[in-house]
């Protein structure tokens, strides 16, 4: 809800505002292999695969009703740095996750990063049930990197 940039800012400047003397590590969105979506979602994923629709589907994205913590429908809030296909539970909105928080905490310095989407990238196989977006079976590697980046300087 909101620019995701805004959202992981006030999150860490909170945590470092009030916690200061902890460390403060982020873990960046898993990737999505939504080649192995089923029913509803590959649907969904099949229609934004072609971009020839994708004015269509933003009408209907724009036209949702979901609500933002403000009470906005997405074309209420008319933020340009938004689009509706980079906030899909799809592989491309995970990369727009991960550009922005990585963008967006190199800004603010002094935090950590565990790269999931890196991580999980391309890795289909290792998804719970393979459905495409839950990595349990790479949870060990994101142990691994969380324990490293706290041998690293933020």
């Amino acid at each position: 809800c909101g620019y995701y940039g805004d959202a992981v800012r006030d999150m860490s400047t909170f945590l470092q505002r009030n916690a200061s003397s902890t460390r403060l590590v982020w873990m960046t969105s898993n990737s999505v292999c939504e080649s192995l979506y089923r029913e509803t979602y590959q649907q969904s994923a099949e229609a934004w695969a072609n971009q020839s629709r994708w004015a269509e589907l933003r009408q209907l994205c724009s036209k949702s009703g979901a609500k933002d913590e403000l009470g906005r429908t997405f074309a209420d809030a008319a933020d340009p740095r938004r689009q509706c296909e980079d906030e899909l539970l799809m592989r491309r909105g995970a990369l727009a996750q991960r550009r922005i928080s990585l963008e967006t905490l190199q800004a603010l310095g002094n935090v950590s990063v565990v790269d999931a989407f890196d991580i999980t990238d391309g890795r289909c196989e290792f998804t719970e049930l393979r459905d495409g977006r839950h990595y349990k079976a790479l949870g060990p590697d994101v142990l691994m990197a969380f324990a490293q980046s706290l041998l690293r300087d933020p």
